[in-house]
This record gives structure tokens, sequence and C-alpha cells, in this order.
């Protein structure tokens, strides 16, 4: 609904400029604002992807978050390794979805409060359990962190705290090591009959 409203603010202004003569200054700020309605255009159809990527339902975490480092990466210019271990699987779906949102959430918090220009993540498993680990330099992250400011990574910001409850609803828990060369995010999600990833295997984002 907002898109379809911010759409026809975009043809009512469109327009306002061609059947009025308006002043140089008035013309001016109509231009303003179809610039602003359409970079808020864009910012919801960002956020929309970002909230539910499509990449996560068709290639699996895997495949989700090298989408999103790759994005990451561009943002921010912090140079981001991820090193998947074993072949990951699919996992249910929300278990993929509270992963993807760790990854973001630690990746918002290095580059909002660490200064760290590189960042490892592993991924891994073995018969009992998956382990997520973000890794940085420098700083390290913050147990509390501000909610995300706008410009910030979408779909993020809801800080250490959220991170732990996205992890318990898994009986996963959130581990953080920290020290004067930075500091490791390490997540541990129990793997059980209804949770070990299925034969079906994810593919990479961009694979066909």
């Amino acid at each position: 609904m907002t898109g379809q409203n911010l759409a026809a603010i975009s043809f009512n202004i469109t327009t306002l400029e061609h059947t009025i003569a308006l002043p140089s200054n008035l013309k001016n700020i109509v231009t303003e604002c179809q610039t602003l309605c359409q970079e808020s255009q864009k910012e919801i159809r960002t956020l929309s992807y970002l909230l539910h990527p499509p990449t996560l339902d068709r290639f699996g975490l895997v495949g989700a978050l090298e989408w999103y480092i790759e994005g990451f990466i561009e943002r921010t210019g912090i140079d981001v390794v991820f090193d998947v271990k074993t072949e990951i699987g699919r996992l249910p779906q929300e278990m993929e979805m509270n992963l993807f949102r760790v990854v973001q959430e630690g990746l918002t918090n290095i580059r909002r409060h660490s200064a760290s220009d590189t960042a490892v993540i592993h991924l891994d498993k073995d018969e009992t359990q998956l382990i997520l680990q973000i890794e940085d330099r420098r700083k390290g992250l913050r147990e509390k962190a501000e909610p995300t400011k706008p410009g910030g990574d979408i779909g993020a910001g809801v800080g250490i705290p959220g991170m732990r409850e996205r992890l318990r609803q898994h009986g996963g828990h959130l581990e953080i090591r920290s020290d004067g060369t930075g500091t490791t995010l390490r997540a541990v999600v129990p793997l059980t009959d209804q949770t070990a990833p299925s034969k079906q295997l994810s593919h990479q984002a961009g694979a066909p």
C-alpha cells in the first residue's frame, strides 16, 4: 500500500510539473519532492527484499549469505571472507532466516562499532550441531547495539540480545570472546532429526 501511495504521489507531481507554469523556486521544490519520492520507493523495495530475501527460499542459507555478503562488501568496503567448511544443505525455513539475521546483525555491529576493515565468517556442522562464527579485528562487537539508524543495514539493529533470542528459539546459544585483537562471535545450534539438513543440497546464489 505504501509503495502504491508513493507511485500515485510521483504521478501527481509529474502531472503538476507538466500542466502548471511554476515559478523557478517552486519548480525546484517540486523537483526535489519528485526525487525524494523516487528514493523512498527504492528504499521500500530494498527493505522488502532484505526483510525476506528471495535468495533464502531459492538457494538456502549459504546462497543467501553469499548474496548478502557480496552486497555488504560493496556498500561498506569491509573485506569479508565467507568460509563454508562442509556442505550445509537445507535447514528449516525459520532456522535459515534466524541464522541469516544473526549474520546481518553481526556484520552491522562490525561496521558500526568495531572499526575493523576485515571480517571472517565460518559456517560448519557435524552430526549434532551447526556452528556459525563471525570474527573481526580491532574493537569488536558490542553487547548492546543501538537500533539501526536510517541508512544502516535494513532488517538488522536488534543487537546481541536479539541474536541470542533468535538462537534460543532453536535451542542454540551465543558465545562472545573479545580481546585486544578483536572479537569472535560463535553461534551454536543443535541439529535434531527435525532440524538436520535435508539431502537436498543448497545451491550457490546465481546458480541455475
